[in-house]
């Protein structure tokens, strides 16, 4: 780019069929010609590509749970005094980069420091599953861990011996394997089978889900119609008055 100017509406002279998403231009507030860069400004901006280069390598680091609690924890004062800095507030700047990344790896650490326990007793318990009756209650009493589950975990994907923390900004962070390997397991046994029993208990037909979702009544009970409670909860409410669904109602 050698230079942009305000202009409300660019037009080719020639009709192209090729290019047909759109296109944005993005401009970091403190990459513009009128942005002041205090000497508050470059020392916030340079402590922050120091973090980011400490974690952001090429090829990338290879971390372990006390490594991740480090690194989060030395820039911990520096994140948030950029995140609770009015001053910067809801500014795209240069620094995004950093700011992204400590968030993705603050949540993980957290979750792996606070859950991880959970995570091992729900993988032995699943072991033990023998009937659907027993796998009901365990994907509804885990549902509540499923949820916690951050972003950054969710979208773990697994390597040779590391499982790769996705970043839009850099490459990947990679960790050992264990234990969030057993995380990993937790996340595909789960979806696996609440998908299942979900297909199989809900009660509504596709055209209901969308009727019900969209209708004032819903959004002021906040119901959740993608939980396996909601949907048996509601079967035992119609069978004391009666009233017995056939499975799959949502299934074409």
């Amino acid at each position: 780019i050698r230079e942009i100017s305000h202009c409300y509406l660019f037009e080719t002279e020639k009709k192209s069929t090729k290019n047909t998403e759109p296109v944005y231009i993005e401009i970091n507030h403190d990459d513009r010609i009128d942005f002041e860069k205090t000497p508050e400004y470059l020392e916030l901006y340079n402590a922050t590509m120091h973090a980011f280069s400490e974690i952001a390598k090429t090829p990338p680091l290879i971390l372990n749970l006390e490594d991740l609690a480090i690194w989060v924890e030395k820039y911990s004062d520096l994140y948030k005094s950029i995140d609770e800095n009015d001053e910067y507030n809801l500014m795209q700047m240069k620094w995004d980069i950093f700011l992204e990344i400590y968030s993705s790896l603050k949540s993980i650490h957290e979750f792996m420091n606070s859950d991880l326990i959970e995570i091992l007793v729900a993988n032995n318990l699943f072991e033990l599953i023998s009937n659907e009756e027993v796998l009901i209650e365990w994907v509804i009493n885990n549902e509540a861990i499923f949820n916690q589950i951050p972003y950054g975990i969710v979208y773990l994907t697994e390597e040779d011996n590391t499982v790769s923390c996705p970043s839009s900004y850099s490459n990947s962070v990679n960790f050992i394997k264990e234990p969030f390997e057993q995380v990993l397991k937790f996340i595909a046994s789960y979806k696996k089978h609440e998908e299942e029993l979900l297909e199989k208990y809900n009660t509504y037909t596709n055209e209901e889900y969308n009727e019900v979702q969209n209708s004032e009544a819903h959004l002021f009970r906040g119901s959740n119609l993608f939980s396996l409670q909601f949907h048996l909860n509601k079967r035992k409410e119609l069978a004391s008055l009666g009233i017995t669904l056939p499975f799959y109602l949502g299934k074409s």
